[in-house]
Protein backbone atom coordinates (compact mmCIF):
# COMPACT_ATOMS: atom_id res chain seq x y z
CA UNK A 1 0.00 0.00 0.00
CA UNK A 2 1.29 3.72 -0.40
CA UNK A 3 2.00 6.73 1.95
CA UNK A 4 -0.11 9.62 0.28
CA UNK A 5 -0.12 13.06 1.29
CA UNK A 6 -3.26 14.93 0.97
CA UNK A 7 -2.70 18.87 0.06
CA UNK A 8 -6.30 20.41 1.20
CA UNK A 9 -7.49 24.06 0.97
CA UNK A 10 -9.48 23.02 4.44
CA UNK A 11 -8.38 21.54 7.95
CA UNK A 12 -9.48 18.69 8.87
CA UNK A 13 -12.09 19.82 11.94
CA UNK A 14 -14.54 17.23 11.52
CA UNK A 15 -16.83 19.04 8.79
CA UNK A 16 -16.03 16.39 5.82
CA UNK A 17 -16.16 18.14 2.17
CA UNK A 18 -14.49 15.88 -0.79
CA UNK A 19 -10.91 15.88 0.67
CA UNK A 20 -12.20 14.22 3.83
CA UNK A 21 -13.76 11.63 1.95
CA UNK A 22 -11.26 11.14 -0.24
CA UNK A 23 -8.90 10.61 2.77
CA UNK A 24 -11.27 8.38 4.46
CA UNK A 25 -12.07 6.14 1.43
CA UNK A 26 -8.38 5.57 1.04
CA UNK A 27 -6.94 4.69 4.86
CA UNK A 28 -10.27 2.57 4.23
CA UNK A 29 -8.42 0.71 1.70
CA UNK A 30 -5.30 -0.01 3.52
CA UNK A 31 -3.20 3.17 2.30
CA UNK A 32 -1.24 5.36 5.14
CA UNK A 33 -3.17 9.02 4.89
CA UNK A 34 -0.92 12.38 5.60
CA UNK A 35 -3.70 15.44 5.74
CA UNK A 36 -2.21 18.60 5.55
CA UNK A 37 -4.35 22.07 5.92
CA UNK A 38 -4.06 25.10 5.50
CA UNK A 39 -0.30 26.82 7.30
CA UNK A 40 -0.92 27.40 10.97
CA UNK A 41 0.42 29.70 13.46
CA UNK A 42 2.56 27.68 15.12
CA UNK A 43 6.17 27.41 14.66
CA UNK A 44 7.13 23.98 13.86
CA UNK A 45 5.30 20.83 12.23
CA UNK A 46 3.52 18.19 14.53
CA UNK A 47 1.25 15.27 13.90
CA UNK A 48 -2.01 14.80 15.70
CA UNK A 49 -3.62 11.02 14.60
CA UNK A 50 -7.02 11.93 13.31
CA UNK A 51 -10.04 11.25 15.81
CA UNK A 52 -12.88 8.52 15.01
CA UNK A 53 -11.83 7.15 11.76
CA UNK A 54 -11.06 3.58 10.66
CA UNK A 55 -7.91 3.66 8.82
CA UNK A 56 -4.24 5.41 9.04
CA UNK A 57 -4.98 9.09 8.85
CA UNK A 58 -2.59 11.57 10.35
CA UNK A 59 -2.74 15.16 10.58
CA UNK A 60 0.05 17.10 9.73
CA UNK A 61 0.43 20.67 11.42
CA UNK A 62 2.63 23.37 10.71
CA UNK A 63 3.05 26.69 9.63
CA UNK A 64 3.76 27.60 5.86
CA UNK A 65 6.73 27.09 4.29
CA UNK A 66 8.42 30.18 3.99
CA UNK A 67 7.02 34.19 4.09
CA UNK A 68 6.64 35.29 0.25
CA UNK A 69 7.16 31.77 -0.94
CA UNK A 70 5.16 32.71 -4.58
CA UNK A 71 7.06 36.09 -4.81
CA UNK A 72 10.38 33.87 -4.47
CA UNK A 73 12.20 32.76 -8.20
CA UNK A 74 10.42 29.44 -9.28
CA UNK A 75 13.51 27.72 -8.83
CA UNK A 76 14.26 28.78 -5.36
CA UNK A 77 10.12 28.22 -4.43
CA UNK A 78 10.53 24.22 -5.51
CA UNK A 79 13.86 23.78 -3.94
CA UNK A 80 12.02 25.03 -0.56
CA UNK A 81 8.93 22.76 -0.94
CA UNK A 82 11.07 20.17 -1.62
CA UNK A 83 13.79 20.63 1.43
CA UNK A 84 9.72 20.83 3.03
CA UNK A 85 9.10 17.63 1.66
CA UNK A 86 11.70 16.27 3.07
CA UNK A 87 11.45 17.09 6.34
CA UNK A 88 8.01 15.94 6.42
CA UNK A 89 9.67 12.51 5.64
CA UNK A 90 11.53 12.70 8.21
CA UNK A 91 8.97 13.31 10.52
CA UNK A 92 6.54 10.58 9.27
CA UNK A 93 9.72 8.16 9.10
CA UNK A 94 8.89 7.13 6.22
CA UNK A 95 9.08 7.66 2.58
CA UNK A 96 5.73 9.67 0.94
CA UNK A 97 4.77 7.97 -2.11
CA UNK A 98 1.67 9.93 -3.58
CA UNK A 99 1.19 14.10 -3.68
CA UNK A 100 -2.76 14.49 -3.94
CA UNK A 101 -3.27 18.06 -4.50
CA UNK A 102 -6.28 19.99 -3.74
CA UNK A 103 -4.79 23.49 -3.74
CA UNK A 104 -3.90 25.60 -6.51
CA UNK A 105 -2.63 28.94 -4.18
CA UNK A 106 0.32 26.64 -2.37
CA UNK A 107 2.21 23.86 -3.72
CA UNK A 108 1.11 25.05 -7.12
CA UNK A 109 3.84 23.87 -8.93
CA UNK A 110 3.85 20.03 -8.50
CA UNK A 111 7.37 19.38 -9.94
CA UNK A 112 8.98 19.90 -6.17
CA UNK A 113 7.66 16.45 -5.36
CA UNK A 114 10.28 15.04 -7.75
CA UNK A 115 9.71 11.30 -9.32
CA UNK A 116 6.74 11.29 -6.80
CA UNK A 117 3.37 9.90 -8.38
CA UNK A 118 1.54 13.75 -8.18
CA UNK A 119 -2.22 14.42 -8.81
CA UNK A 120 -4.14 17.71 -8.43
CA UNK A 121 -7.63 17.44 -8.57
CA UNK A 122 -9.97 20.67 -8.62
CA UNK A 123 -13.13 20.59 -7.18
CA UNK A 124 -14.03 24.32 -6.69
CA UNK A 125 -14.32 26.55 -9.85
CA UNK A 126 -13.35 29.36 -7.70
CA UNK A 127 -10.01 27.90 -6.19
CA UNK A 128 -8.04 29.86 -9.07
CA UNK A 129 -5.07 30.93 -8.22
CA UNK A 130 -2.66 28.86 -10.19
CA UNK A 131 -4.57 26.46 -11.45
CA UNK A 132 -3.47 25.77 -15.02
CA UNK A 133 0.01 25.24 -13.59
CA UNK A 134 -0.83 22.75 -11.14
CA UNK A 135 -2.49 20.48 -13.27
CA UNK A 136 0.15 21.16 -15.98
CA UNK A 137 2.76 19.75 -13.47
CA UNK A 138 1.18 16.77 -11.97
CA UNK A 139 1.44 13.62 -13.65
CA UNK A 140 -3.09 13.27 -13.40
CA UNK A 141 -5.52 15.97 -13.67
CA UNK A 142 -8.44 15.66 -12.03
CA UNK A 143 -11.90 17.97 -12.87
CA UNK A 144 -15.33 17.78 -10.63
CA UNK A 145 -17.33 18.72 -13.55
CA UNK A 146 -16.77 20.17 -17.32
CA UNK A 147 -16.55 23.74 -16.37
CA UNK A 148 -13.50 23.23 -14.55
CA UNK A 149 -12.12 20.86 -17.30
CA UNK A 150 -12.92 23.57 -19.65
CA UNK A 151 -11.06 26.38 -17.61
CA UNK A 152 -7.98 24.64 -17.50
CA UNK A 153 -8.31 23.57 -21.09
CA UNK A 154 -8.65 27.20 -21.70
CA UNK A 155 -5.43 27.79 -19.50
CA UNK A 156 -3.28 25.85 -21.92
CA UNK A 157 -3.73 22.55 -20.29
CA UNK A 158 -3.37 20.35 -23.06
CA UNK A 159 -3.10 16.96 -20.89
CA UNK A 160 -5.70 14.68 -20.53
CA UNK A 161 -8.18 16.10 -17.79
CA UNK A 162 -10.03 13.38 -16.26
CA UNK A 163 -13.59 13.97 -15.27
CA UNK A 164 -14.82 12.65 -11.50
CA UNK A 165 -18.15 14.03 -9.94
CA UNK A 166 -18.97 13.86 -6.51
CA UNK A 167 -19.68 10.14 -4.90
CA UNK A 168 -21.84 8.97 -2.37
CA UNK A 169 -19.98 6.53 0.72
CA UNK A 170 -22.76 4.13 2.05
CA UNK A 171 -22.60 3.57 5.98
CA UNK A 172 -23.06 -0.32 5.90
CA UNK A 173 -22.87 -0.70 9.47
CA UNK A 174 -24.73 2.45 10.26
CA UNK A 175 -27.50 3.03 13.48
CA UNK A 176 -30.93 2.60 12.67
CA UNK A 177 -33.10 4.85 10.56
CA UNK A 178 -35.17 7.78 12.61
CA UNK A 179 -38.06 7.38 13.46
CA UNK A 180 -40.09 10.78 12.20
CA UNK A 181 -43.04 12.45 12.49
CA UNK A 182 -45.59 10.59 10.12
CA UNK A 183 -48.29 13.32 10.23
CA UNK A 184 -46.31 15.35 7.76
CA UNK A 185 -44.09 15.52 5.35
CA UNK A 186 -39.99 15.19 6.37
CA UNK A 187 -38.14 17.51 4.07
CA UNK A 188 -34.27 18.24 4.41
CA UNK A 189 -31.69 20.30 3.40
CA UNK A 190 -28.08 19.61 4.01
CA UNK A 191 -25.19 22.23 3.73
CA UNK A 192 -23.80 25.27 4.51
CA UNK A 193 -26.95 27.19 5.74
CA UNK A 194 -25.04 30.32 5.38
CA UNK A 195 -23.60 30.19 1.52
CA UNK A 196 -24.44 33.39 -0.34
CA UNK A 197 -25.67 31.47 -3.35
CA UNK A 198 -28.25 30.35 -0.95
CA UNK A 199 -31.89 31.74 -2.04
CA UNK A 200 -33.06 32.40 0.89
CA UNK A 201 -36.42 34.41 0.01
CA UNK A 202 -37.38 31.24 -2.09
CA UNK A 203 -36.34 29.23 0.88
CA UNK A 204 -38.43 31.03 3.50
CA UNK A 205 -41.55 31.18 0.88
CA UNK A 206 -41.46 27.56 0.87
CA UNK A 207 -41.43 27.14 4.29
CA UNK A 208 -44.47 29.36 5.21
CA UNK A 209 -46.37 27.98 2.74
CA UNK A 210 -46.70 24.55 3.85
CA UNK A 211 -46.26 25.46 7.66
CA UNK A 212 -48.83 22.76 8.35
CA UNK A 213 -48.08 19.92 6.14
CA UNK A 214 -44.27 19.73 5.86
CA UNK A 215 -41.49 19.24 8.73
CA UNK A 216 -38.32 20.64 7.78
CA UNK A 217 -34.98 19.30 8.61
CA UNK A 218 -31.76 21.52 8.36
CA UNK A 219 -28.30 20.19 8.65
CA UNK A 220 -25.32 22.33 8.87
CA UNK A 221 -23.72 25.08 11.30
CA UNK A 222 -25.65 28.03 11.59
CA UNK A 223 -25.69 31.04 13.62
CA UNK A 224 -28.06 33.62 14.72
CA UNK A 225 -26.90 36.22 12.35
CA UNK A 226 -27.44 34.04 9.27
CA UNK A 227 -29.98 35.47 6.73
CA UNK A 228 -31.91 32.08 6.73
CA UNK A 229 -31.95 31.75 10.61
CA UNK A 230 -33.21 35.17 10.63
CA UNK A 231 -35.59 34.78 7.68
CA UNK A 232 -37.43 31.31 9.80
CA UNK A 233 -37.01 32.37 13.20
CA UNK A 234 -40.12 31.25 15.02
CA UNK A 235 -40.71 28.53 12.55
CA UNK A 236 -42.02 25.44 14.40
CA UNK A 237 -41.97 23.33 11.33
CA UNK A 238 -38.39 23.92 11.25
CA UNK A 239 -35.98 21.86 13.26
CA UNK A 240 -31.89 23.01 13.00
CA UNK A 241 -29.79 19.99 14.11
CA UNK A 242 -26.48 21.88 13.54
CA UNK A 243 -23.70 19.78 12.48
CA UNK A 244 -23.98 16.23 12.57
CA UNK A 245 -21.84 13.56 11.37
CA UNK A 246 -22.15 12.04 7.81
CA UNK A 247 -23.31 8.86 9.21
CA UNK A 248 -25.71 10.12 10.79
CA UNK A 249 -27.03 12.59 8.28
CA UNK A 250 -27.12 9.40 6.06
CA UNK A 251 -29.76 7.79 8.17
CA UNK A 252 -31.66 10.90 8.62
CA UNK A 253 -32.29 11.04 4.74
CA UNK A 254 -33.06 7.60 4.29
CA UNK A 255 -35.94 8.79 6.50
CA UNK A 256 -36.93 11.67 4.72
CA UNK A 257 -39.26 12.53 1.72
CA UNK A 258 -37.94 15.24 0.50
CA UNK A 259 -34.20 16.42 -0.55
CA UNK A 260 -33.74 20.21 -0.62
CA UNK A 261 -31.50 22.10 -3.43
CA UNK A 262 -32.38 25.89 -3.35
CA UNK A 263 -29.93 27.94 -4.80
CA UNK A 264 -30.08 31.48 -6.65
CA UNK A 265 -27.88 30.05 -10.07
CA UNK A 266 -27.79 33.21 -11.68
CA UNK A 267 -25.04 34.46 -9.19
CA UNK A 268 -22.68 31.19 -10.43
CA UNK A 269 -23.85 28.60 -12.43
CA UNK A 270 -20.61 27.39 -13.35
CA UNK A 271 -19.90 27.19 -9.70
CA UNK A 272 -22.90 25.47 -8.43
CA UNK A 273 -22.78 22.59 -11.23
CA UNK A 274 -22.47 19.07 -9.93
CA UNK A 275 -23.70 19.77 -6.22
CA UNK A 276 -22.91 16.82 -3.92
CA UNK A 277 -26.58 17.12 -2.69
Amino acid sequence: MSSILIISPEPWDGHCVSKHHYALELARRGHKVLFHGPPEASGCMWLEPAADTLGDITVLHGPRVSRGLRFLPAPLRRALEARWLEQVEVLVGEPIDVIWSFENSRFFDMSFAGERLKIYQQVDLNQDFHPAQAAISADIAIALNAFIATRLRSLGVEKPIHLVSHGLSIETNAAPIPDLPQDRTNAAYIGNLGIRYLDVDAFAEVVHMHSSRVLFHLFGRFDENMPLRQALEGQDNVIWYGWQAPQTVYQYLRAMDIGMVLYRTSMGHAQLSNSHK
